[in-house]
């Protein structure tokens, strides 16, 4: 007879394991007919105790569509920041010269240089003119506070502040 709890051979007829001490019958169950210790296999712990988690397949695509849309959406999001950054929207209107840095604004009427304005503008001097003011050096400009012309759009040279 083998012992369930150390896998020794013991005597046939005896209620106890001689090596390990633990009784041999328990709760009505006779252990007194096992297989031979050598011959036996022993199952894996994971065959016994193998969890299955089944998951419906909506919540796979559910999941998947969730995390495509907020992908796109971060993606919109980004762009559309970097082209507020670019075009300047919502940032400042400046209604008089500047002529500390170069800041992207005409030195004469403060409107938004376009791209073109930018690659046109001195680079030596620091001059930021637009298009209708691109011949007009820093010590022509006049302040431009109290300006029909500028609000009016119209920046011909009959109609430049005085």
């Amino acid at each position: 007879m083998i012992c369930p709890k150390c896998g020794e051979e013991i005597d046939d007829d005896s209620n106890f394991c001689s090596y390990c001490k633990s009784p041999l019958s328990a709760d009505g169950i006779n252990f007194a007919n096992k297989t031979d210790h050598n011959n036996k296999e022993f199952p894996l712990p994971s065959q016994y105790y193998e969890i299955k988690i089944k998951i419906p397949r909506h919540v796979f695509q559910l999941v998947s569509i969730l995390a495509g849309v907020s992908f796109y959406v971060t993606i919109l999001l980004l762009g559309m920041l970097s082209l507020v950054g670019l075009l300047n929207i919502g940032g400042p209107n400046y209604k008089t010269a500047d002529f500390s840095s170069p800041d992207g604004y005409c030195d004469y009427c403060g409107k938004k240089l376009s791209f073109s304005d930018m690659l046109f503008q001195s680079t030596k001097r620091g001059d930021e003119f637009c298009r209708h003011h691109r011949g007009y050096n820093k010590f022509q400009v006049k302040s431009t506070e109290n300006c029909s012309a500028i609000i009016d759009g119209d920046f011909t040279p009959q109609s430049q502040c005085k």
